[in-house]
């Protein structure tokens, strides 16, 4: 069975090397479904499935072709069933979680905890978590504003705005610090003062109990 356990492991490599590169394509896209770019590297993530059903890496696999096919529960389901083996070295399906709770709003405490579980085991990554802004950004002022009260961040190593083209969505990178505890509160907290006004901004700042209840309090 040697010749088994060979082929068995370059499908498992083709397939997470083939999947890591289209993953790019989805994320870049918004997630918004996308065809895959040919039969043939869906029909090896299908033979991974049937040669090696058990292995987390599998299901990270399978998650992605839930996704690509706009599958957003069993995306979900792929996602938590490679998360309960405890899996650590995927750095993507981690990222993949903690990226989807924060877009599901999910419960605070399960962002912190799922961006943390991530930074605890790939601490110096280059990658970032994308939070949305509700309330764009219209001016170099409110930029300049919003990036100098997200440096005042402990865990946040660096900060960055970007748009889905012009007009569109905005979202705020969050490269966190490797070793400071992340409670994605903080972020949301500096994304609601774009909702003040400029005479708010001086007076108040915004405290944040979850993801959406949020007050003002004096600075």
């Amino acid at each position: 069975m040697a010749w088994f356990r060979q082929w068995r492991v370059l499908a498992i490599a083709y397939s997470f090397a083939t999947v890591v590169a289209i993953r790019e394509v989805v994320v870049s896209r918004s997630r918004e479904p996308v065809a895959w770019p040919s039969e043939e590297w869906s029909r090896m993530v299908e033979v991974v499935g049937v040669i090696n059903p058990e292995e987390p890496d599998t299901r990270w696999l399978e998650s992605m072709e839930s996704r690509i096919d706009g599958g957003v529960d069993d995306f979900t389901l792929h996602l938590e069933e490679s998360l309960a083996s405890d899996i650590k070295h995927n750095e993507f399906l981690l990222q993949d979680y903690a990226q989807l709770m924060l877009d599901r709003g999910a419960d605070y405490r399960i962002v912190n905890w799922a961006a943390n579980r991530w930074r605890e085991n790939h601490p110096f990554t280059s990658s970032t978590l994308r939070m949305e802004l509700s309330t764009g950004i219209t001016s170099d002022e409110e930029r300049v504003f919003l990036l100098d009260e997200l440096a005042a961040i402990p865990w946040l190593d660096n900060a960055g705005v970007v748009s889905d083209g012009e007009g569109g969505r905005q979202h705020i990178l969050l490269d966190f610090h490797p070793a400071i505890e992340i409670d994605i509160r903080d972020a949301v907290e500096v994304a609601t003062m774009l909702t003040l006004s400029l005479e708010q901004r001086a007076s108040f700042r915004v405290r944040c109990r979850t993801l959406e209840d949020c007050t003002l309090v004096r600075r």
